[in-house]
């Protein structure tokens, strides 16, 4: 989302570090006057009306024009990522937003375009940026490194300690969590060191928030900024919908972007809760598999004892669905209701006063104007936001609140474990029938058993939560038992198939049954 307020007068400010005595004007068309002087004060509102400023503005975002080539500028995705995101911070100095500007550069086109609320959550929106960018690098590479430690432990070259196995040989032997721990870990720290390519546009970093000139070029040219934008990755919360120019971005980049949107991939909407969601799971998932391969794993024997620990995991599970629900419930109504004179702006809410008590012009007037010369008319736009925004929804978030490939990720220590860390083990005592067989079997569990139980619990909370008594802790607690007892049944299908069955048979059984429910359960829309 740009700037609250874009204003139709602009004072140079003294603190600006940028020297634009001999940029091109900004082209007179517009009749937009720029006060680069020293004096106080602005034109009052009447005298911008007088002159048709706010039709000519509006003309001009409606042409989708820059003012000129230099202002369409985008930055390296990294550079607004680095240091977990802190330059997004947005109670950084008017100094500080200024120096950001030198990040950027003048390019043809850009990749993508992130659109946010400035009034949403820093912390999960930047994390949330992190995972989208950043996830396959560390996916990829923590499966190499684990690996890679599972061979040196697989070959007697790392040490561990001994325990029963579940599953397995029933002599005591080695176990250990190296494949487990270098895994996450390296997870965690490729999300927040890797450099991902890619050229970006943010507000912050492409238009100069310090120099006026700058600033109302780069306001003037957003229709073209957004049309030569390959994609728009919108970070959705519940104030996104509510603010006029993340609003008035989605109108422009539908606009300008009309037939591309039916191919797919080039409107991306993630949830912020994304981020909380991702590494509850994750951290939940460690616990339970750290659990099961130390040395105490014998304390965890009491069946009462094994069960309080899965429904504490599906707790953990259910919490984020919960919040995802929740928080796609407002979404949907607001798709449904939504109405651009509900949304608000920050000239609106100052009442077109700023900070020195100078009267302002509306953002409103200027915004309606253009999205009118745009659809033909603001219930156009609004029924496009309808249909659009909904169908793009559905496409990318499926049936489950993040996608498989979000599953993917969030269950990665159970591959850590299933496919490296117990095989190992196991090929480290001497059984390659077992280790195969636990390896195969734990092929299943990963891409899968997660994601047969994710969809089955994202269905439950759905359906739970369009009642009443699903929103209350009744509800919440029998979804945990029903979750739990999907669990324990794909558990429970697991132990017939190894126990009854040769380990490789036993395991080439339980694939295709695990494959036939999830397609009952995942696949069906």
């Amino acid at each position: 989302m740009l700037p609250d307020h874009v204003g139709l007068t602009w004072k140079q400010d003294s603190e600006s570090d940028v020297d634009v005595s001999a940029s091109a004007p900004i082209p007179a068309e517009i009749g937009i006057c720029v006060d680069e002087s020293e004096t106080e004060g602005a034109p009052p509102v009447e005298d911008a009306k007088e002159d048709g400023m706010v039709e000519k503005m509006a003309m001009w975002f409606s042409e989708m024009k820059a003012t000129r080539p230099e202002i369409l500028r985008a930055v390296p995705a990294w550079c607004v990522l680095q240091s977990c995101g802190k330059h997004l911070n947005s109670k950084l100095t008017k100094k500080e937003k200024a120096r950001l500007y030198a990040f950027s550069r003048q390019v043809e086109e850009i990749d993508e375009f992130w659109s946010h609320s400035w009034h949403g959550r820093t912390f999960w929106k930047v994390w949330s940026l992190l995972f989208v960018k950043n996830s396959w690098p560390a996916l990829i590479i923590s499966c190499f490194l684990a690996a890679l430690m599972a061979l040196f432990f697989a070959l007697g070259l790392l040490p561990g300690w001994v325990k029963m196995s579940n599953y397995a040989p029933s002599e005591p032997h080695a176990y250990c969590v190296w494949s487990l721990v270098t895994g996450v870990l390296s997870y965690v720290l490729v999300i927040i060191f890797w450099r991902p390519r890619g050229k970006v546009f943010v507000d912050l970093f492409c238009i100069h928030q310090a120099n006026p000139k700058l600033k109302a070029e780069g306001l003037l040219s957003l229709g073209a900024i957004l049309k030569k934008s390959k994609a728009m990755l919108v970070m959705w919360d519940e104030t996104y919908l509510k603010r006029l120019w993340c609003v008035f971005e989605l109108a422009a980049f539908l606009q300008s972007h009309r037939g591309v949107q039916a191919r797919g991939g080039s409107l991306l909407f993630k949830p912020i809760a994304l981020a909380p969601a991702t590494f509850a799971n994750i951290m939940m998932f460690c616990l339970l598999a750290g659990l099961d391969l130390s040395p105490f794993a014998e304390t965890f024997t009491n069946p009462f004892v094994r069960f309080s620990l899965v429904f504490l995991s599906v707790s953990v599970v259910v919490c984020p669905l919960l919040i995802w629900s929740r928080s796609m419930t407002t979404l949907k109504n607001q798709l449904e209701s939504f109405s651009v004179s509900e949304t608000r702006c920050h000239c609106c809410d100052s009442n077109h006063v700023d900070a020195k008590g100078e009267a302002v012009e509306c953002d409103r007037e200027i915004i309606m104007t253009t999205i009118r010369s745009w659809f033909g008319s603001v219930e156009s736009f609004e029924e496009a936001v309808k249909v659009d925004v909904q169908r793009e929804l559905q496409n990318q978030l499926g049936v489950s609140p993040f996608g498989f490939w979000w599953i993917i990720h969030a269950g990665l220590p159970v591959l850590l474990t299933q496919v490296f860390e117990k095989p190992a083990a196991i090929f480290r005592y001497g059984d390659t029938s077992w280790s195969l067989a636990i390896a195969f079997a734990g092929i299943a569990w990963y891409v899968l058993i997660v994601p047969i139980n994710f969809g089955s619990v994202e269905f439950l909370v759905r359906k739970t939560h369009q009642t009443t008594w699903g929103r209350g802790f009744g509800g919440t607690s029998l979804l945990v038992f029903a979750a739990g007892c999907v669990y324990l049944s794909c558990h429970m299908i697991y132990f017939l198939c190894m126990e009854s069955f040769d380990p490789l048979l036993g395991a080439l059984i339980f694939f295709p049954i695990a494959a036939l429910v999830f397609t009952l359960i995942w696949c069906k829309r």
